[in-house]
């Protein structure tokens, strides 16, 4: 390589509009690498836009390794998240879909972070493919104003506990934040399809 290359500083733009895609481990961070050096997500040499669209499809597990959008401030704005990775991602800070949130394959796990989305596609869901809300993290999506359906494809570790919610009437268009939860409250006395 050229020696003169080391001394170089960098600098990735991500325009609104763009779409990104990262089958690497560690997700968007040191996910590219120009002659042996790498670009980071960091501001210093990498700008991000929450305009565009970040695609996890790898072929092991992932984490989303805190890539930052800009403005930078979390939870991070991102158009639309794609998780296209059977081998699933987990999440390593909150963001905010200003889009769609889309579940092409695989589990996308929150841990102690939130997700917000405007929608969420990928039906039919199942426990292979699903938001794992395994522990304090919560699903968000928004309720439109008016009559509506809400399908939270969420579930705790292989369960599948999906929460679906029919809304008769919204004044405004909101939020609404869940999470599947272990163990059963043991006030719930039901034998079966319990949350």
């Amino acid at each position: 390589g050229d020696p003169g290359l080391s001394n170089r500083v960098f600098v990735f733009t991500a325009q609104t509009g763009a779409t990104l895609r990262s089958g690497h481990a560690g997700g968007f961070l040191n996910w590219l690498a120009i002659n042996g050096g790498s670009i980071t997500t960091l501001p210093h040499n990498a700008s991000l836009s929450s305009g565009a669209t970040y695609v996890f499809n790898g072929s092991i597990a992932q984490v989303s390794s805190i890539f930052r959008t800009t403005p930078t401030a979390s939870p991070y704005n991102a158009a639309n998240i794609i998780i296209n990775n059977a081998f699933g991602v987990t999440l390593d800070t909150s963001y905010n879909v200003t889009s769609a949130l889309q579940l092409q394959t695989g589990i996308l796990t929150l841990s102690t972070f939130n997700i917000t989305a405007a929608i969420i596609t990928g039906s039919p869901y199942s426990s292979t493919k699903m938001v794992n809300t395994n522990s304090t993290g919560m699903l968000g999506l928004l309720i439109p104003a008016g009559a509506s359906n809400r399908l939270f494809p969420v579930g705790n570790g292989a369960d599948y506990t999906p929460a679906d919610y029919a809304f008769a009437a919204n004044s405004d268009p909101r939020y609404l934040s869940v999470r599947a939860a272990k163990p059963r409250n043991s006030n719930d006395l039901s034998p079966t399809n319990y949350l």
